[in-house]
């Protein structure tokens, strides 16, 4: 990464104490691949990871070799579009509420995923209850927002049925025009799920970076970002 880019690569890493068995380690992956915003990462694998032993300290050190598919960014004509994201938390228990938050930059159109550790996603924002996926430049968007909750929409924390923890990450893509409907797979929950699930019930193989390829080919300018996160059972 740094001879194609150009730039040291820095990082930092969860606290591991639940998720270090973890399949893939994906959670520090994710953080160790997107701390520059010269390049974006396509797919990454793992060759190895886990703890290693130094002198007189047993598994006090964690070391990961990465491998990744990286596409150097175009130039853009507004290098100052951005997008953060953030949770509420960043461990969740079977049944707790989530809460996303999201600020631009600039105007911009909003499109969240939820996205597991082999890349499926699914929709959550736009859907039927919140269609209006338009925001002001330097405004906090918060899904779901108080008058989203009054109606009885959540976001909530699920696991897939038999799971005791799972590893994902909430993703938006920030647009200065709609995408079209066709280019947004896969589809969200359907109208009768009030309340969006943030779980690994997702749809799709390996959608999510079927959506970064499409987005590569398209003439339309668009940043991301991402919070990982758990979920564990009770």
């Amino acid at each position: 990464m740094e001879r194609l880019l150009g730039v040291h690569v820095q990082h930092h890493f969860l606290d591991f104490q639940q998720e270090s068995s973890l399949k893939g380690e994906v959670l520090l992956t994710e953080h160790l691949l997107r701390v520059t915003q010269l390049g974006r990462v396509l797919k990454e694998d793992i060759l190895s990871a886990g703890p290693v032993d130094l002198k007189g300290c047993t598994a006090c050190l964690y070391e990961a070799q990465i491998r990744a598919c990286i596409l150097p960014l175009q130039d853009r004509s507004d290098k100052d579009f951005r997008a953060y994201l953030s949770l509420n938390q960043s461990r969740f228990h079977d049944g707790d509420e989530a809460q996303i938050t999201v600020v631009s930059t600039r105007d911009a159109y909003l499109y969240v995923y939820n996205v597991d550790t082999d890349w499926n996603a699914t929709l959550i924002f736009p859907n039927d209850y919140a269609p209006d996926n338009r925001v002001l430049a330097g405004g906090t968007f918060t899904y779901p927002n108080e008058a989203l909750r009054g109606k009885g929409i959540r976001s909530v924390a699920r696991l897939s049925p038999g799971s005791k923890v799972s590893a994902e990450m909430i993703r938006v893509v920030a647009t200065k025009v709609p995408l079209p409907q066709s280019l947004l797979e896969p589809s969200g929950p359907t109208s009768t799920e009030r309340n969006l699930p943030i779980s690994s019930e997702l749809h799709g193989s390996g959608s999510f970076l079927k959506l970064m390829h499409k987005l590569q080919t398209i003439d339309v300018e668009w940043v991301e970002d991402a919070q990982a996160f758990t979920i564990q059972a009770r």
